[in-house]
């Protein structure tokens, strides 16, 4: 065994995490400056290039590291930082208008993503009215669309609605929605019609509607909120969380804590939970199509474990997943018990070690979690110490 960086000198397994800082051994990087995250006050913020998003519900309570895939918010007009109604949305009819909104964004802790101020559509006209984005979807491969939004009432009715429509009778993933409190509205997984059907906001007669944060993304589910300003989408970029430096041995293995709202989410590709060393010669953990939860060793460049668990077993929220490894033996384990041993492996003899969590190296393949702990074993683990690393309390 070669010994690159001490690791907890003495302990045999380590801990880390991930609920309220970075890990010292861990370097995290996103070159962006338009990913929201929300701070322990449970206010929304925006955060700065590199800068690791420790996320928190919007009552404050920690939820780890949120690690997302890159992607582009296509509409061009500001959601956040609102000045004026601007050439990129339209109104079809009403009054529109950016009032500020003080009191309501505190209450729903988005006082401090834009500088105060919504879009505010109201209807006095007698027929429906549409607000509408000028930006296309472009193709119709899957988008979801989403924002923040509350009616002036609180009575249900005829609600306003949110959708992708090409106005020429093509509608698709319609979402009503009524309240005073802020929500974030949300349609995911829309196959549009046409390359040319664009997100729209329908607001009935008597109804008066606030909204930020809008949002279209080309992508199965949707994500948090990616800021874009007049005349320019916002792209957030792909991370990387990476542990360069690590012991190598024979004998070892990793286990992980997460929160994962989304298991069974289909998806057109791989999410990498957990990825260990290079291309040829690895260990991973994948989230597959469907759920499944995917167990790889790669030694040359070939299968050596080639394991898959039904993720319908797994329900939305915590999870955690881990895997221990030595010369003939691997254990595969899944919230708290051991679901998997191979012993006719032949593992890796050595590589470039390092290690990614949520991702594989250069950023491909990034999943939508939120870590909570790494764990690592300097030596093989027991089935107790794999199941202890694992165990975590699940949401029913």
């Amino acid at each position: 065994m070669s010994l690159l960086l001490p690791f907890g000198i003495g302990k045999k397994i380590v801990t880390e995490r991930f609920s309220s800082s970075l890990p010292p051994a861990w370097a995290y990087t996103r070159n962006d400056a338009v990913t929201t995250y929300r701070d322990s006050s449970g206010v929304m913020r925006v955060a700065g290039v590199n800068a690791p998003p420790i996320d928190h519900t919007s009552a404050g309570v920690a939820l780890g590291l949120r690690i997302q895939p890159g992607t582009t918010n296509k509409l061009t007009s500001a959601n956040a930082t609102i000045t004026t109604t601007g050439t990129y949305i339209v109104a079809s009819g009403g009054t529109f208008s950016t009032p500020s909104d003080t009191a309501a964004l505190t209450a729903a802790g988005l006082q401090s993503v834009g500088n105060g101020h919504v879009y505010k559509i109201a209807n006095a006209t007698g027929s429906d009215i549409a607000v509408y984005w000028a930006v296309t979807t472009g193709n119709t491969n899957a988008h979801s669309i989403s924002m923040y939004a509350r009616t002036e009432s609180d009575v249900s009715g005829i609600n306003p609605y949110i959708f992708l429509t090409d106005f020429g009778g093509n509608n698709n993933g319609q979402k009503t929605f009524y309240g005073t409190a802020y929500q974030r509205v949300t349609s995911e997984g829309i196959t549009p019609t046409n390359s040319n059907q664009r997100l729209a906001l329908i607001v009935p007669t008597g109804q008066t509607v606030y909204f930020l944060l809008a949002q279209m993304e080309a992508l199965s589910y949707a994500t948090d909120p990616v800021i874009t300003t007049d005349g320019a989408a916002g792209t957030r970029a792909a991370p990387l969380l990476k542990r360069s430096a690590l012991w190598f041995s024979k004998n070892g293995g990793f286990a992980i804590k997460y929160r994962d709202d989304a298991p069974r989410s289909p998806a057109s590709v791989l999410d990498c939970l957990f990825h260990v060393g290079e291309a040829n010669n690895r260990y991973d953990i994948f989230k597959g199509t469907g759920g499944d939860v995917l167990y790889r060793a790669f030694n040359g460049g070939s299968d050596t474990i080639n394991y898959d668990f039904d993720g319908d077993a797994l329900a939305a929220g915590p999870q955690s997943v881990g895997m221990g490894w030595k010369e003939g033996l691997v254990r595969c384990a899944i919230n708290g018990v051991q679901v998997n041993t191979n012993d006719s492996v032949t593992l890796p003899a050595s590589f470039t070690f390092g290690a990614s969590i949520g991702m594989f190296e250069s950023s491909l393949f990034p999943a939508n979690i939120w870590l909570e702990t790494a764990t690592l074993f300097r030596r093989f683990p027991s089935k107790a110490q794999i199941e202890a690393a694992t165990r975590t309390t699940l949401e029913v």
